[in-house]
């Protein structure tokens, strides 16, 4: 499907299943060039996490964010590019610029510098990856529209953030 020129959106577990597995029944999917650094330290704990806007701010998906993001984090993975010269370079749009960690047996601060948000092509198709949860985050929702329609290969959309009632401009 993506192969042909679909798109995939990967969040948490959907994320990590598009990089290189780290072992057999991991390994079926690989459509992104990236592996999970640490699959068995993947139980970090829940929070809230930093981003920082990565190499490309001009791109689709960030059009209206800027700078730095706060964003929930549910046990997401911390993606490595695997340096398969088969898959194309993943492109990593936003980098996790704090760390979660509230599971005394996982490594402490691995995610800072590490790829939060990907966005990535595989032959005529597009992915995107997220170490976090942009669907449960208030105030991503345009960022996650702009993802789908990223994805979906719809290339000059403008999505309007839909205006806030009075009740919650006074609050």
């Amino acid at each position: 499907f993506v192969k042909a020129g679909g798109g995939y959106i990967g969040i948490g577990a959907g994320a990590a299943m598009a990089v290189e597995g780290y072992d057999d029944p991991t390994s079926a999917l690989f459509i992104v060039d990236g592996r999970v650094l640490e699959p068995q330290n993947m139980d970090r704990g829940v929070g809230q996490v930093q981003l920082s806007i990565g190499s490309n701010p001009s791109h689709p998906i960030l059009q209206g964010y800027k700078n730095n993001l706060t964003v929930n984090y549910e046990h997401g993975p911390v993606i490595l590019k695997a340096e398969n010269p088969v898959i194309e370079d993943f492109d990593a749009i936003a980098t996790f610029s704090s760390d979660v960690c509230e599971n005394p047996n996982v490594i402490r601060g691995i995610m800072p510098g590490k790829a939060a948000m990907i966005t990535s092509g595989y032959f005529d198709g597009r992915c995107v990856l997220f170490g976090f949860n942009p669907e449960t985050t208030p105030g991503l929702e345009r960022l996650f529209a702009q993802t789908v329609m990223w994805a979906a290969g719809i290339d000059g959309y403008t999505i309007t953030p839909k205006p806030q009632s009075i009740n919650q401009m006074n609050n």
